[in-house]
């Protein structure tokens, strides 16, 4: 068995410890499959292994609630930033923003930055001439690199500082078709038009939220006053203070702010607005991920068909030269009745 039938057989064990649950022993496993892998010689083997092995990583460690490390042990597994899959890092990036992280913005805006456009079909790594001309994984589409262009812009504009200025910056300097990044400046002005719209918004929220506090503050201080006049005076009738307090309970439910784990995100083109849920957008890439295992799966199963077809109709072309190998004497019938014959005369 040589290496890469070793290295294999080790990644569809961590897969099948992700299928299993088993998250520790997929992130083990995989994270040394990856180490392994990058002593290989660069071929399209070794990035299929590559592929596999991180994705079964980033699924591990997002089932493990360590969402925050994918980005690490990316930087660790692999050799350069150029070097990682782009499923690997599209999925991690998804990973990242599902959960309101923003620190696959560097590595994004990294990884971005090492790749022409050429001919305006595909990217490829800077410095390369050729498509053929890579020391790391295959070219990208001009629609592959877009969607992580797509990630990285969403994180800078919707997660941490949320600097609408600075994607328009770098959209325009960026290498993209002219047609596409037209597109994205005018969605990114749409996103300015409607900035001082929700600052004004912002801040009429927050008068409301102080004349809220005004009414609780003078709500509470008419209780106080109730509940010392409770204490002076003894005819004071208790059905009443209770309905106070019941009141003023009321008014606090009223300014709590309110909270929904998964927030909706709109998606305006022309007229046409389409509201889509934080929770859609993970429960989409889970089920793509389990396509992708299972089409590894019948990957692995057709290359084991393939390799016992090929074995078996070895032994038959084997055993119809044995079979019609070994030498007949087609006289050999004939020579016993010729001594008959000579007997009889």
């Amino acid at each position: 068995m040589d290496a890469g039938e070793a290295i294999w057989k080790e990644i569809e064990l961590a897969e099948s410890y992700l299928v299993c649950a088993m998250f520790e022993e997929a992130v083990a496993l995989s994270s040394s499959v990856l180490k392994r892998i990058s002593q290989l010689e660069n071929g399209i083997e070794k990035n299929e292994m590559m592929e596999s092995a991180g994705m079964v990583l980033i699924q591990s460690l997002k089932e493990l609630g360590r969402t925050s490390q994918i980005l690490n042990e990316l930087r660790v597994s692999f050799s350069s930033v150029a070097a990682i899959p782009f499923t690997v890092l599209l999925f991690g990036a998804c990973f990242h923003f599902s959960e309101g992280l923003s620190d696959m913005q560097s590595l994004l805006e990294e990884f971005l930055g090492k790749w022409n456009l050429l001919n305006e079909e595909v990217y490829v790594f800077v410095g390369s001439r050729s498509i053929d001309d890579r020391e790391c994984h295959a070219q990208l589409t001009v629609d592959e690199y877009l969607q992580l262009v797509h990630v990285y812009l969403r994180i800078v504009t919707e997660i941490g500082l949320k600097d609408v200025d600075l994607a328009v910056s770098w959209v325009e300097k960026a290498a993209l078709p002219e047609g596409k990044r037209q597109i994205l400046l005018r969605r990114l002005d749409y996103l300015q038009s409607k900035k001082p719209a929700s600052s004004s918004q912002s801040s009429s929220s927050s008068l409301l939220r102080n004349d809220h506090r005004k009414h609780l503050s003078s709500s509470e201080g008419l209780q106080v006053s109730r509940a010392s006049e409770t204490a002076l005076d003894p005819g004071y009738h208790q059905d009443g203070g209770s309905a106070n307090r019941e009141t003023v309970l009321r008014l606090h439910k009223l300014t709590k702010p309110s909270f929904w784990p998964f927030r909706t995100i709109t998606l305006k083109f022309g007229s046409f607005r389409l509201v889509v849920s934080t929770r859609k957008i993970v429960l989409s890439c889970f089920l793509v991920l389990i396509y992708y295992l299972l089409r590894r799966k019948l990957t692995a199963v057709k290359r084991m068909a393939q390799k016992q077809g090929s074995s078996m109709k070895k032994a038959l072309v084997d055993l119809w030269q044995l079979a019609f190998s070994y030498q007949v004497n087609p006289l050999a019938i004939a020579q016993p009745l010729s001594g008959a014959a000579r007997g009889v005369s």
